[in-house]
């Protein structure tokens, strides 16, 4: 498993990590193929694997419109694009209410995280850093949380919801967030207190965590493992990508409402 999760993330990392560098289109676009997927996966897992076509034309259109009018600041189209998407979706389905309700939260959810990932990149000076930092924060929670966690782990955090989480390997992973936070800094940030950046590292880690929560109890409402099977060892784009999903919205606010915080970039 671990050999399949590393040369899986060897074949992904480098042409994500350019996208970011570059930024448009080539980020948007990836952002937008990875959010197509993660909505597709959605459809599937609230339709019992069996999915909907109508449902996954509704949601794969309404998500492309509505990033592609975003790309150019069309905030109204984008979000007509993203409402009518989900709407289209709920009378195109053939489940009950509450698989619709399930589907309609979790596809709102990849939007909100997908447009707050193009909206943090787009940022004037400070975007290309911004995204490159935080997800160097995500992934070393994650590593850290899986290594030890598997190694070392044995008292579980919520076996019903995630057996495979423990209580050492969220510690590691807040750790290596923090550690990876810290060493990076002089690469992205001019100044700064180093209490102030362990700390925002570890909420950004809590958070990454907190997803991969939310993640695991809606597979688990459907009695599903995995969301999907496209990246080996990792499963489908929402399990790879679940730590993003709740702490790329809370990065982009924390930098727009707290102009302070973008002073520190480089």
């Amino acid at each position: 498993m671990l050999a399949k999760r590393t040369l899986s993330a060897l074949i992904l990392a480098p042409p994500f990590l350019a996208s970011i560098w570059f930024g448009y289109p080539y980020f948007n676009f990836f952002i937008c193929l990875l959010g197509v997927v993660s909505v597709t996966e959605v459809v599937l897992i609230t339709n019992n694997q069996e999915g909907y076509k109508a449902s996954i034309i509704s949601v794969s259109v309404g998500f492309i419109s509505g990033t592609y009018f975003i790309s150019f600041g069309d905030y109204d189209l984008s979000i007509a694009s993203f409402i009518f998407g989900g709407i289209f979706a709920i009378f195109s389905s053939k489940r009950n209410v509450i698989n619709i309700l399930w589907m309609e939260f979790a596809y709102l959810y990849v939007v909100i995280a997908c447009v707050s990932l193009i909206e943090l990149r787009d940022l004037s000076e400070i975007g290309r850093q911004a995204v490159i930092w935080l997800f160097a924060v995500v992934w070393a929670n994650d590593i850290g949380a899986y290594i030890i966690g598997k190694k070392f782990g044995s008292a579980r955090i919520t076996p019903r919801i995630s057996p495979g989480k423990t209580w050492i390997g969220t510690f590691a992973g807040l750790f290596f967030a923090a550690l990876v936070g810290w060493g990076i800094m002089s690469t992205f940030f001019k100044h700064g207190n180093i209490i102030t950046l362990i700390y925002i590292s570890i909420i950004i880690a809590i958070g990454a965590q907190i997803g991969d929560f939310l993640q695991s109890y809606f597979k688990r409402q459907f009695g599903v493992k995995d969301s999907g099977t496209i990246i080996p060892g990792h499963g489908g784009v929402l399990d790879r990508g679940d730590s993003i999903l709740l702490t790329a919205p809370f990065m982009y606010l924390a930098l727009i409402f707290n102009p302070e915080l973008t002073l520190l970039w480089k």
